[in-house]
């Protein structure tokens, strides 16, 4: 089974329950191989998922598939904080009073779950980017759940679970802390006429000049309405001015574009050149 995590769709969704049974029933580091191990009916349906041959011929593709849209989740004690999938955004508290015990872990795992059962209908269908400054939740949502913590295991599996029912394909990326994400998009000044981008500030006037030679972009994709080269732009979070959110979810087909992304994310803008899936 361990062989075929990585090549056959989700494999190790049908794995780890039964990893979580053994770990909870046997610990290799003390006791010998012999003792029996019981099989509770919940573990019969993975055990039959990996009876079925049909499940291994389907393979995996080699690159992941381009997001058709982008999730930005986050969380806290008192509640879910204003996840926004483009230019909708939600919010809500925790109601039940046994979710006000659970680790922020957990809770912001919680929150992605919530945003994508309210945008349903958004990204039903669709291959969705997940944003949030939590590595944990990142990591289980990429490996399909994990043993360290059980709680978390089984939250992430019912995630899972529903967006293979719903047909939603989702793959998480990180964010490095909402203050260090926002400040990669410095904000301009009262009676600034110059445009400070990752610390490098120029006058507006510069960005006349390669114009005059290529001609005009059409949209700056990495920018705000602060620090935007075009009236046409591309922002990271909701803006009522911006024309979409998150530059790497849209497509780029014959779109003149104007690019200056923060260097965090440059490798990935330049995997998506290269892709053409733009």
């Amino acid at each position: 089974m361990a062989s075929c995590i990585d090549l056959v769709p989700w494999a190790r969704l049908h794995i780890i329950p039964l990893q979580l049974c053994l770990l909870a029933w046997w610990r290799p580091a003390l006791q010998s191989l012999n003792p029996l191990i019981p099989l509770y009916r919940p573990l019969q349906e993975h055990l039959f998922w990996w009876l079925n041959r049909r499940h291994f011929f389907k393979g995996v593709l080699l690159e992941q598939e381009s997001a058709q849209g982008t999730l930005v989740t986050d969380a806290s004690q008192s509640g879910w904080e204003e996840p926004h999938i483009n230019n909708y955004q939600i919010a809500g508290v925790w109601s039940p009073p046994q979710y006000k015990v659970k680790r922020i872990n957990w809770l912001e795992l919680k929150a992605v779950q919530l945003a994508l059962q309210t945008f349903l209908i958004k990204v039903q269908f669709k291959s969705v980017l997940v944003r949030t400054d939590n590595a944990t939740v990142v990591s289980y949502l990429n490996k399909q759940g994990g043993t360290r913590s059980p709680d978390l295991g089984y939250l992430a599996s019912d995630l899972l679970k529903w967006c293979i029912n719903h047909n939603v394909k989702i793959q998480a990326v990180h964010i490095p802390g909402n203050k260090k994400y926002f400040s990669r998009y410095p904000v301009k000044r009262e009676n600034d006429h110059s445009f400070d981008r990752m610390g490098i500030t120029y006058d507006k006037s510069e960005f006349v000049v390669p114009s005059s030679y290529i001609g005009t972009p059409v949209i700056d994709l990495f920018a705000t309405s602060m620090n935007k080269k075009l009236p046409v732009f591309c922002s990271p979070w909701p803006e009522e001015t911006a024309v979409s959110i998150d530059a790497l979810s849209m497509k780029w087909t014959n779109l003149f574009n104007y690019a200056f992304p923060p260097p965090i994310i440059l490798n990935r803008v330049l995997q998506k050149y290269r892709k053409r899936t733009v």
